[in-house]
C-alpha cells in the first residue's frame, strides 16, 4: 500500500510498504514395483521453496515558488529492499517394500539446502528548477549499498542531470496544427 499526505500546499510526502511471501512444496513418489523383472526400486523426492520480499520507500517533496515564472522543487527519500530465498530438497530411493513412502525409508538418501539473502539501502536528493512550467533543469544524487557487494564495499553515490523543454507550449507554436505536443529532453547519469 501507498500512503500519501500533503500537510501543506508546499510539502507532500508518501510512504510505500510492500511484501510478497511465497511458499511452495513439491513432492513426487514412485512406488517400488512388485512385478518380476521390473526396474522400479522406489523413490521419493520432496522440495520446499520459500521467497520473502520486503520493500519500504519514503519520499518527501518541498515546492517553492520563487516568482510567478520560477519554481523550485526539492525531493529527498530513502528506500530499503530485502529478498530472502530458501530451498531444501531431499530424495530417498531403493525402498525395501512397496508400502514405504517417506524419504527416510529409502536405503539411499541425499539432500541439498540453499539460503540466499540480499539487502539494498538507497537514498536520494534531487533539485528541480522550472521556468514558466516549460523549461526544467534537474540535478540529483543517489547512493546505494547492497549486501551482495560484500562487507568491505562502500556506499556508492551516482549523479544525475537532466534538462527538458516543452516546446509545444511556447507562444511561437500557436497556430501550428501539425504538432499538438512536443517535448525535448536530454539526461546524463
Amino acid at each position: 500500500p501507498t500512503i500519501r499526505h500533503e500537510p501543506f500546499r508546499w510539502f507532500s510526502h508518501r510512504l510505500t510498504v510492500g511484501g510478497d511471501f511465497t511458499r511452495q512444496r513439491l513432492s513426487s513418489l514412485a512406488r517400488r514395483s512388485t512385478r518380476i523383472g521390473a526396474n522400479q526400486i522406489g523413490a521419493r523426492t520432496v522440495d520446499n521453496y520459500a521467497e520473502n520480499l520486503a520493500t519500504v520507500d519514503y519520499a518527501g517533496i518541498l515546492t517553492t515558488n520563487v516568482s510567478p515564472s520560477l519554481s523550485l522543487q526539492t525531493a529527498a527519500g530513502v528506500q530499503y529492499y530485502q529478498k530472502q530465498t530458501t530451498q531444501e530438497s531431499a530424495t530417498g530411493s531403493n525402498f525395501p517394500v512397496r508400502a514405504l513412502e517417506t524419504v527416510t525409508a529409502g536405503a539411499l538418501r541425499s539432500g541439498t539446502e540453499s539460503f540466499l539473502e540480499n539487502k539494498t539501502f538507497g537514498a536520494f536528493f534531487q533539485e528541480q528548477v522550472a521556468w514558466k512550467n516549460r523549461i526544467f533543469l534537474t540535478g540529483a544524487i543517489r547512493g546505494d549499498d547492497n549486501s551482495a557487494f560484500g562487507a568491505n564495499y562502500e556506499f556508492v553515490v551516482y549523479p544525475k542531470f537532466s534538462a527538458s523543454w516543452v516546446v509545444s507550449e511556447e507562444p511561437f507554436m500557436d497556430g501550428i496544427g501539425l504538432l499538438n505536443s512536443l517535448k525535448l529532453r536530454t539526461a546524463w547519469g
